[in-house]
């Protein structure tokens, strides 16, 4: 993140904290969860300046040349405005296509067992409120909440019930 000019040393565990609570990010070392993944191919997608650490090293140094009085905080927040409004509008004119690209990355899932009616993955989905599992069969009804932040761990012993 420091190479890249993404964030301040003070403000880099915030940015990571907020990206696991949004659920785009998981354990430790970091890596992508499958929304994670799905988010970021949905804004390079659309092309988003957004994608770039550019713009973020680049409202940085905005505010860092605030600081040393070489422009004005109103001529920053104006042209951060623009900018963030011009992503806005990209986003918004890309909505559908934005959607199937997350949701047909977020239902891959991290896959917990099989569904004994499909023979399907059953996968576990998470967000920052929940947690649920679900069989990757449309309209299957294994589908149930499970706590947020619940450990599941694949045992290697198989139910004597329902393997």
């Amino acid at each position: 993140m420091e190479s890249l000019r993404l964030g301040t040393k003070s403000t880099r565990h915030d940015i990571i904290q907020k990206l696991q609570d949004r659920g785009f990010i998981q354990g430790n070392p970091v890596r992508p969860t499958h929304l994670g993944i799905g988010f970021i191919q949905a804004i390079k997608l659309i092309n988003s300046p957004i994608s770039k650490p550019e713009m973020t090293a680049r409202l940085e140094e905005d505010m860092d040349r605030i600081t040393r009085k070489e422009v004005s905080k109103q001529d920053v927040v104006n042209e951060s405005r623009d900018m963030l409004t011009n992503v806005l509008n990209d986003f918004i004119s890309s909505r559908q296509r934005i959607v199937e690209v997350i949701n047909s990355s977020a239902k891959k899932g991290d896959t917990v067992g099989t569904c004994l009616e499909h023979g399907t993955d059953l996968i576990i989905l998470k967000n920052r409120d929940s947690a649920k599992i679900k069989c990757t069969t449309d309209g299957c009804r294994i589908d149930f909440y499970v706590p947020a932040n619940a450990l599941i761990k694949l045992e290697e012993k198989k139910c004597p019930e329902c393997s």
